[in-house]
């Protein structure tokens, strides 16, 4: 029982968290922008969008 309330509650929370900021981007005149759980934000080059294939760690 517990586990199911917890989640919720995360749930609950990041949804707040959400919503707070899509209200504080549209008071200061910017968007959010959402985008897949998958997407390679960390090998694709914030400048020119080139994606790299293989990223050494």
């Amino acid at each position: 029982m517990q586990r199911l309330w917890g989640q919720k509650i995360s749930d609950l929370a990041f949804s707040e968290f959400v919503e707070i900021l899509e209200w504080v981007a549209q008071k200061k005149g910017k968007s959010v922008v959402y985008i897949d759980r998958r997407y390679p934000s960390s090998t694709t080059c914030y400048h020119c969008g080139h994606v790299l294939e293989y990223l050494d760690l």
